[in-house]
């Protein structure tokens, strides 16, 4: 695992060190860059510094935010020479803040205004939380509001979460400065899964936790969209941390994960909540061959247990495996789908409906049986023209 923490300019090392630091990349982001930045300096909490890392922008991104720091002396601006992408440009950051907590922010994204206050309440009244997140909702290019997302609050429900994929919202999070220096902050060969990598890493030494308020607007803009390329190198990233949390949670005496059923469970249920991502960087490529198989479940009997032995395993679970079950029938992988009802049924108190599951079962194939009856009616009503 290769971090690398950067030496600090000595022009920075004189600044007061505030309550919390904000750390923001910035690359070509000028679209939407001042709304980001309007949203930190009109926050209701005001003694932050706000660290801006320019990631060698070839637009109009650092005229703004050398404009901003002439104005508010709590800036801090970092300029790279080159794009060194956003693991590194944090890590940058992370070496030159100096409150004692961290808040990440977009450079696309809305900090409304109590954030900072809510957020430093809450961790000054809870040491035992080491990084706190909050609900959040999606915004569009005019920064209309498309929907609302609540997430998971407790540290439980959060670490079940974690086993399998990312479930807290980087620009939502607060962090304790402390707790990344003893990480050594994010894991650069985690690309697009640096964050991930950094939530599950915390939740071993530290609680995590979040807010139920909504206090970031998250700003979906497909223009401004992971690219296919980058989204294959997330999510196979995603799937090796997840792999990595599942066995670092098996108890000692539990038999080791099987490693390629594991891979086909984790990109079986992405096909579930990213069917366009499973498509375009499993499915196209795997094709029928990679699918989920019902021996798959059988050999993931220690994940099983791992979920139904941890506290909020199977409150989490339960209902989003049913899910993945009723998936499974109604792409006609029925063994599979049987299986796993049989192993949420029995262990993690799955809640089914039998009349759903009999009709995902069977309305797959009703289309086949219907043309073969028809293909039989027809044949029949064929007579020859002469018989002997």
């Amino acid at each position: 695992m290769s971090l690398v923490f950067y030496v600090v300019q000595e022009n920075n090392m004189n600044r007061p060190k505030p309550k919390v630091s904000i750390l923001m990349c910035v690359y070509n982001g000028e679209a939407y860059l001042q709304e980001a930045v309007d949203s930190i300096l009109q926050q209701t909490f005001p003694d932050f510094e706000f660290v801006i890392v320019d990631d060698g922008s070839t637009d109009s991104s650092w005229q703004i935010l050398t404009k901003y720091s002439k104005q508010d002396s709590r800036i801090v601006l970092i300029s790279n020479a080159e794009n060194l992408g956003l693991e590194k440009s944090l890590n940058k950051g992370l070496a030159t803040v100096k409150g004692k907590y961290i808040a990440r922010q977009d450079a696309d994204d809305v900090s409304l205004p109590n954030r900072l206050q809510l957020q430093v309440d809450f961790l000054d009244a809870h040491p035992e939380v080491g990084a706190l997140g909050s609900s959040i909702e999606f915004i569009d290019r005019e920064s209309l509001v498309l929907r609302q997302l609540e997430v998971a609050t407790d540290h439980d429900s959060i670490e079940a979460l974690l086993l399998v994929n990312n479930c807290l919202w980087h620009s939502s999070m607060m962090m304790r400065r402390h707790l990344l220096q003893e990480l050594a902050g994010y894991n650069e060969n985690m690309l697009h899964a640096e964050d991930y990598d950094l939530w599950w890493r915390i939740s071993r030494h530290s609680r995590l936790a979040n807010l139920p308020d909504i206090l970031l607007q998250y700003r979906q803009d497909n223009v401004s969209a992971i690219s296919k390329l980058k989204r294959q190198q997330q999510l196979e990233c995603a799937q090796k941390i997840s792999l990595r949390a599942v066995q670092e949670s098996l108890p000692k005496t539990a038999l080791n994960i099987d490693k390629l059923a594991y891979e086909r469970f984790w990109w079986a249920y992405l096909g579930l909540i990213d069917p366009q991502s499973y498509q375009k960087c499993w499915y196209s490529d795997r094709g029928k061959s990679e699918l989920l198989r019902w021996q798959d479940i059988r050999q993931l009997q220690p994940f099983w247990d791992l979920l139904a032995n941890h506290p909020a395993g199977a409150k989490i679970w339960g209902s989003r495996l049913y899910e993945l079950v009723l998936y499974c029938l109604r792409i006609r992988q029925t063994s599979t789908g049987l299986y796993l009802l049989w192993v949420g049924w029995r262990q993690l108190q799955m809640p089914i409906s039998w009349s759903i599951v009999f009709r995902s079962s069977t309305k797959p194939y009703l289309p086949n049986f219907f043309h073969r009856l028809w293909r039989i009616k027809q044949q029949k009503q064929q007579k020859p023209l002469f018989s002997n």
